[in-house]
C-alpha cells in the first residue's frame, strides 16, 4: 500500500518504462511485489515479462495480475541473486532500492542479474541512482542528547555518556515537526551510480572520490550465478599479492 499509494514514485517509474519498453521487447521485473511495473511493461507492448519476487507477494501478485488481465507475466518466487532467466531481457527493472537507496543488497542484486541476462544494448530502469544529503541541526533533539549532563541522576555522573550519545547515529523524521530541523547547508549530491554500468564493491567509495584498489578477490569463474565459484591453487599467490600491496601503500614506496 505504501508504495502504491506514492503516486509520485510509481508515476515516475510508469514514465520511464513508457519510454524504455518498446513492443517485442523481453523484461524482467526485480522485485515485482504487486505486479504494478511488470504490468506496465506489457501494457508499453513487452511480448514476455518475468516478474520476480523473493517473498510470499509473489502469491499475491499472480491474482492481481490475472484479475487485471495480463497475459504475457510469468511470476516466479525467486531471489534475483540465482534466479534462471530464459530469455535475453532488453530492459531490467526494479524499484526495490534499498535504503538510502545504496543499503541492504537489492542494488547488487539487480546489478548482478543484469551481468548476467541484459543484452548488450538493454536498458535498466531506474538508469541512476542519487543519494543527496543536506546537514540538519534539530535544537530539541540536540537538547534531548544533552540530559543529565553536568548533574548527577540518582547518583549517576552521565557526563561521558551524554558525551558518547552526541556521537552516535540517530534516525530524526524529518517530518516530524517536534525536530523543527534546521538545514545547516545546502543540499548535494554525494554519490550517484549508474545502475547500467556499475560494478561492486569498490564503487562506492570510488563515487565519494576515495582512492580505491578493486578487482583484488579471489580467481574464479560465474560470478552472481549457481555456478560461481574460485580456483583453490590462486588463493595463496592471490594472498600474497594483496598483503604485497599492501605493504608497499604502507611504506608509501611507489615501486
Amino acid at each position: 500500500r505504501a508504495l502504491l499509494g506514492d503516486d509520485a514514485r510509481t508515476q515516475a517509474f510508469l514514465d520511464a518504462i513508457a519510454a524504455c519498453v518498446r513492443p517485442g521487447h523481453r523484461v524482467v521485473d526485480v522485485g515485482t511485489g504487486s505486479g504494478v511495473l511488470a504490468l506496465a511493461c506489457e501494457r508499453a507492448g513487452a511480448s514476455r515479462v518475468l516478474a520476480l519476487e523473493v517473498g510470499p507477494m509473489a502469491s499475491a501478485a499472480r491474482l492481481l495480475l490475472a484479475d487485471s488481465g495480463a497475459c504475457h507475466i510469468d511470476v516466479v518466487q525467486a531471489d534475483a541473486f540465482d534466479a534462471h532467466v530464459p530469455f535475453v531481457a532488453d530492459v531490467v527493472v526494479s524499484e526495490c532500492l534499498g535504503i538510502l537507496g545504496l543499503l541492504g543488497t537489492m542494488v547488487q542484486a539487480v546489478c548482478a542479474l543484469r551481468d548476467r541476462c541484459l543484452a548488450p544494448s538493454g536498458r535498466v530502469v531506474p538508469r541512476r541512482l542519487q543519494l543527496w544529503a543536506m546537514p540538519a541541526g534539530s535544537a530539541p533533539f540536540d537538547q534531548h542528547l544533552r540530559w543529565g549532563q553536568g548533574a548527577p541522576v540518582h547518583g549517576l555522573t552521565l557526563d561521558r555518556v551524554a558525551a558518547w550519545a552526541r556521537q552516535q547515529p540517530w534516525q530524526v523524521v524529518a517530518s516530524d515537526p517536534e525536530a523543527r530541523l534546521q538545514p545547516l547547508a545546502q543540499p548535494r549530491c554525494v554519490v550517484e551510480l549508474d545502475l547500467e554500468r556499475a560494478r561492486f564493491d569498490g564503487n562506492f567509495t570510488g563515487a565519494l572520490g576515495i582512492p580505491t584498489l578493486d578487482g583484488l578477490g579471489a580467481v574464479g569463474a560465474g560470478p552472481h550465478t549457481l555456478d560461481e565459484h574460485v580456483l583453490v591453487s590462486q588463493l595463496v599467490p592471490r594472498a600474497r599479492l594483496f598483503a604485497g600491496l599492501l605493504s608497499t601503500l604502507g611504506t608509501g614506496d611507489p615501486a
